[in-house]
């Protein structure tokens, strides 16, 4: 299953994605140090189809910001792009705890339950995330 990360600040035109990479991986060693540029270069590259690389990328911010829900909700869809859809559930549960006003979370758990076939599930998700 692909899933866009919705969290890119960039365009979705793959070749873009691949010329904004180096950009985004400047960002991570000139501040190895900012969960922010570590997420910004997960977005891109899950947005690539470049799952595992991405996973790293996304930990490594929540790493550095734990508490930060954002950078757990780019893992999560990472995660769930990567075909680990047990460990995104965790995680956008855990984001739906903390932010349960927030569809983004409610998206992405919406989408697990549609991995699995579990329409009704992911139908009262969306419902809940339009409010």
């Amino acid at each position: 299953m692909i899933v866009p990360c919705e969290f890119a600040l960039v365009s979705t035109d793959p070749a873009q994605l691949e010329q904004d990479l180096p950009r985004r991986r400047a960002a991570v060693t000139e501040h190895p140090d900012d969960p922010a540029a570590h997420s910004a270069l997960a977005e891109v590259l899950v947005d690539c189809g470049r799952t595992e690389e991405a996973i790293l990328a996304a930990q490594e911010a929540v790493r550095l910001a734990p508490a930060e829900t954002s950078y757990q909700g780019v893992l999560a869809y990472a995660l769930l792009q990567a075909g680990r859809p047990a460990e995104a559930e965790e995680l956008f549960a855990r984001a739906s705890a903390a932010q349960p006003e927030e569809m983004r979370w409610q998206i992405g758990l919406a989408l697990v339950a549609l991995g699995r076939g579990d329409a009704a599930t992911a139908v009262a998700g969306l419902s809940r995330a339009a409010g």
